[in-house]
Order: structure tokens, then sequence, then C-alpha cells
């Protein structure tokens, strides 16, 4: 499947990078901190939607791949 996105390292970076900026928010802040980990979530389960969509069971190959030169 040739996407344009890069969906396997999108998959692994959303969540690092939301619980990031949920950290940085602090106790100082705890509902900008929740609305960060719910977009991260939300982003996060939409990309795994996408992953899903494209999935074909029958193949026993690689199916995701990414590419980088």
């Amino acid at each position: 499947m040739a996407v344009d996105l890069p969906l396997l390292s999108l998959l692994i970076w959303v969540p690092i990078l939301g619980g990031a900026l949920a950290l940085a928010a602090g106790n100082d802040r705890p509902n900008q901190a929740r609305w960060v980990a719910l977009l991260a979530a939300l982003l996060t389960l939409a990309l795994s939607v996408e992953l899903y969509i494209g999935f074909d069971p029958l193949p026993g190959t690689m199916q995701f791949l990414e590419r980088h030169p």
C-alpha cells in the first residue's frame, strides 16, 4: 500500500509527543494537559483506522512499509 504520510512513524511519535506536551503543561494547567492528551489519542486513533481500513488479511506478506532514502 502506498501512502503519502509515514503512518507507521506517526503512530509511534504522536503519542510520545502528546505525552510530552501534556507533561509540559504540568500541574498548573491540568485541563490543558487533558485536552492535549485527548487530541493526541484521537489523532492516533484516526491514523490506526486508516491502517485498519487498508489491511488485507489474505496475503502473508508485509503490507505497510516506509522507505527512506
